[in-house]
């Protein structure tokens, strides 16, 4: 049964039931993926997932449900679940939302990014493994040589007449090297991303994987110390992605950030500023609407060091007499709606790496370990393995390992000297950016 007729049934069953209000969270998705080893398919996946999540307000309270069969015979047992567990649920302050007035337009899913047939992708996998064990002698192994691709539609309607949706897509490609020097063995990726396969470049990619995983070889640990660091781009995602949630409104009024009425507050450097916004040209993510179908839009988190706001979804928004920032979302169709983030990002200055690096004398980290181990997203301590390279007066004198580096989330935002322009978001996950950030005076234990 197609979505359309579906909703039409269900609404009207949910109607007949004594809903006073009621709503559907429709995905369908697609997916491909296959993993090269040793120039033979180890792993092939393509999957067409479809779910839907029900929700209606019956006794003043919400109920919930979700299906994977998208089919008449299961309506009576949508109607029939979400009406008990309205029945036995005790909160009431949940809302659905009559939509808003209009919602910004984003980028259209690629037309390109289904063109190349399960054989083609197959062999660009291939490719890439080949390169990469051509490339250097000291490459004894490709680990993993990845291709994979996805599609799918977000449809969101309810009873109040709120009916919007958007398709999205991506391709992605990444390398899994392994290298030897007959004293060390290392292990590096290179992960490539693109709104479809037209920028894809074997070549580049298993040639970056290599680099990345060779430069490792020789590292060791270094004395223990305060030492200045630059956090390279990639790890400065990872690390602002592990403290995220400190923004989250639901976790401010839990009392489980320290960022409690510091709206308006100085919270960071003054060169610092965060923003969240519908898109970037930088990212492959882009929502016109979060999950509970209130339009997205651009706001500034941090401007100038100066808190602006916090992140809300429409529950946190009522509590605090505010109106939604479009940050309500499901991780998936069975999930519940939670606070997360559009394209949350540092501001990248104008100043390329190489400028930064120039005169200076620390270490680059190119990498944290530990992120779940490591970290107190309360208090905003960590103490993280890391992984980089020395650099003395900008010339890198060898590649580090077996350190820790510790400190605290809010002071580090305050010992942001500098910020370089090349802004990375993450592909496989929470759309998080960061520029390479130079770090005054941060805490190292090696040797």
């Amino acid at each position: 049964m197609d979505i359309q007729t579906f909703k039409t049934k269900l609404f009207e069953a949910a109607k007949n039931a004594g809903f006073s209000d009621f709503e559907i969270y429709y995905v369908s998705s697609k997916s491909f993926s296959v993993t090269v080893f040793q120039n033979n398919v180890r792993e092939y996946k393509n999957s067409s997932p479809v779910g839907l999540s029900f929700r209606g307000t019956y006794d003043g309270k919400v109920g919930y449900v979700y299906t994977e069969n998208i089919s008449e015979e299961v309506i009576n047992f949508l109607i029939e679940n979400a009406k008990q567990n309205a029945i036995i649920k005790e909160e009431k302050n949940e809302f659905l939302f009559e939509g808003s007035k209009s919602y910004p337009k984003v980028p259209d899913k690629s037309q390109f990014l289904d063109k190349k047939t399960s054989k083609e992708k197959i062999d660009m996998a291939k490719e890439m493994e080949k390169i990469a064990l051509e490339i250097d002698k000291r490459i004894v192994s490709v680990d993993a040589s990845v291709i994979a691709n996805g599609t799918g539609l977000i449809l969101i309607s309810n009873s109040y007449g709120l009916d919007v949706s958007f398709e999205y897509g991506d391709a992605v490609a990444y390398v899994i090297t392994r290298a030897t020097d007959g004293t060390q063995t290392k292990i590096g990726y290179n992960l490539w991303s693109g709104a479809d396969f037209s920028t894809f470049d074997a070549e580049k990619i298993a040639k970056k994987a290599v680099k990345i995983t060779t430069d490792k070889l020789g590292a060791s640990s270094i004395k223990s110390g305060t030492y200045d660091i630059l956090i390279e781009n990639k790890a400065a995602v990872q690390f602002l992605s592990a403290f995220v949630s400190n923004f989250y409104a639901e976790v401010v009024q839990k009392g489980f950030s320290l960022l409690k009425d510091k709206i308006n507050k100085k919270i960071a450097s003054s060169i610092i500023t965060i923003k969240d916004n519908v898109m970037h040209p930088d990212s492959l993510t882009a929502v016109p609407f979060d999950s509970e179908g209130v339009a997205t839009f651009d706001k500034i988190v941090i401007e100038k060091g100066i808190l602006k706001t916090y992140l809300y979804d429409i529950k946190s928004a009522k509590k605090d007499n505010l109106k939604s920032t479009g940050n309500g979302f499901k991780s998936s169709f069975k999930s519940a709606v939670g606070i997360d983030v559009n394209n949350f990002f540092i501001e990248p200055s104008t100043k390329s790496i190489e400028e930064i690096k120039k005169d200076f004398s620390g270490i680059l980290i190119t990498s944290f370990a530990g992120m779940h181990s490591g970290v107190n997203s309360t208090s905003g301590d960590f103490s993280l393995q890391a992984g980089g390279f020395l650099i003395e007066n900008g010339e890198t004198i060898k590649p580090v390992e077996q350190i820790v580096s510790s400190g605290n989330f809010y002071d580090l935002l305050n010992n942001i000297e500098d910020i370089a322009n090349d802004l990375y978001f993450n592909p496989m996950g929470k759309s998080i950016g960061s520029p390479t950030l130079l770090v005054k005076s941060i805490t190292i234990s090696g040797e």
